[in-house]
């Protein structure tokens, strides 16, 4: 869609919703309901039985090319759609590895020498639990989940 597109399309909605039309439902006989209109051409219908009827298998074009059906690359996750092809032109190919699971994190930036960096709370008569990252506060630095917030840790560990 470009711009004049969409600006026609926003038109056309604000337009439906300042004045909808309202009626008896053909699909579940329900009266004085929004009467939508439907994509394959039959009667208009009420709100939850457009959506038993909408057509949800469309494919999502290509940014480049307009073909599709079209994917983000997983790796980067970027908001840019594309084909296989195009995919291909930028050097992704589609294999076991690109299929990055849900659960399964990222990787992030490493320091350059491969270091990870300690809790500050760390030696001090209690184990360092959870993960480590910076930390606001007083004393500011580098804390694990248990020396940040030793309660909530243990609290939430209970769940």
């Amino acid at each position: 869609m470009d711009l004049q597109e969409t600006r026609a399309w926003g038109a056309a909605r604000d337009a439906f919703w300042a004045n909808p039309p309202r009626g008896e439902c053909p699909e579940c006989n329900e009266a004085g309901v929004i009467l939508h209109d439907r994509e394959d051409g039959l009667p208009a219908c009420c709100a939850g039985c457009y959506q038993r009827t909408a057509v949800r298998d469309r494919t999502q074009a290509c940014d480049v090319c307009g073909g599709g059906p079209a994917f983000r690359n997983p790796a980067h996750r970027r908001d840019e759609f594309k084909c296989l092809g195009c995919h291909a032109m930028d050097g992704y190919t589609l294999d076991d590895a690109g299929m990055l699971r849900k659960l399964m994190g990222r990787p992030g930036p490493t320091h350059s020498r491969g270091r990870v960096d300690a809790c500050i709370g760390a030696g001090y008569g209690t184990e360092c639990k959870g993960q480590v990252k910076p930390r606001g506060g007083a004393d500011g630095g580098v804390k694990c989940d248990f020396h940040h917030d030793p309660v909530k840790y243990l609290k939430n560990r209970q769940a």
